[in-house]
């Protein structure tokens, strides 16, 4: 039962029940273009049907701008030729969306099972996801009408975790969300679900939901904040109570080396006062002293 689970495993039964022979290993038919990076492969050797020229695919996408048909997709296996209209009805739809549709949420994230488990509920509907993104990738579509040249194709590692990944294709990222490998960036993404696709890797098979997408919603890293100055309050306060501390540091320093003035009339430490006592004892013999000398006069 684990085996059956494997998408390799689902792979070959989906090429056994569709009569699909592997064949050499193919690019991708027109997801991207077929000058595209030789790391695009796929385990496929179905063709376009033949009663279908490039012409008359180049008719049908017009015509399904404004609808498609998700019938013609199939989970668990490669980009399928015959998803063509189906892929580009999509990508339209995208483009026609009304202003802020693709931007405004759609109700709450979905989880990697949800999608996996559940691909015909969601297939055509506008989700959300939200992750982890890990990688992004400049990619050129096959020729269409629809004026697209480019898509970026983000693997996203799903919020809650787990080994695999969301696969989304944008038409386009903000100017500053940094491209390439080795990114990690929190995204959150609305955008049509398509498929789930399995894909090479280099342990197999993987299996990832595929969301087409106009933009994402990422905000950049607040830049670093240089060291706060210290406040000009502070120093002034801290300057003047300096000063304050070394003024009296110093008048203190000045008042124990400076000498005390002498007074100019030095008391003594004891005053003699006069013997009530003796004055009045004395007073008779002086004035008798004081009339003898006036009778000798």
């Amino acid at each position: 039962m684990n085996r059956l689970q494997q998408p390799t495993t689902a792979l070959k039964l989906q090429q056994l029940f569709d009569n699909e022979e592997p064949g050499e290993p193919s690019k991708q038919p027109f997801v991207l273009d077929s000058a595209s990076s030789t790391a695009e492969i796929f385990q496929s050797g179905a063709r376009a049907p033949a009663d279908k020229s490039d012409a008359q695919l180049q008719q049908n996408e017009i015509a399904g701008q404004k609808s498609w048909d998700p019938s013609t997709i199939k989970d668990n296996t490669y980009f399928r030729p015959q998803e063509r209209e189906a892929w580009f009805g999509a990508l339209a739809q995208l483009q026609d969306a009304p202003a802020g549709q693709a931007e405004e949420g759609q109700g709450e994230s979905l989880s990697y099972i949800q999608l996996k488990e559940q691909p015909e509920a969601y297939r055509g509907q506008w989700v959300n996801i939200s992750g982890l993104a890990g990688r992004e990738e400049t990619v050129k579509p096959a020729a269409n009408s629809l004026g697209i040249e480019s898509l970026h194709r983000l693997w996203i590692q799903p919020a809650e975790g787990g080994q695999w990944p969301f696969v989304v294709f944008c038409l386009k990222l903000p100017e500053a969300f940094p491209r390439g490998d080795g990114i990690r960036e929190t995204v959150s993404v609305t955008g049509i679900f398509f498929k789930n696709w399995s894909y090479p890797w280099e342990d197999g098979l993987g299996l990832a939901p595929v969301i087409l997408a106009r933009n994402i919603d990422w905000k950049p890293p607040a830049p670093p904040q240089p060291p706060a100055p210290p406040a000009t309050g502070k120093l002034v306060l801290g300057a003047a109570g300096a000063l304050c501390v070394a003024g009296l540091i110093a008048w203190l320093a000045v008042r124990r080396t400076r000498r005390r003035p002498r007074s100019a009339v030095e008391l003594p430490e004891k005053i003699a006062l006069p013997d009530d006592t003796a004055t009045q004892t004395d007073l008779p013999d002086q004035l008798q002293h004081l009339a003898e000398q006036g009778g000798d006069a």
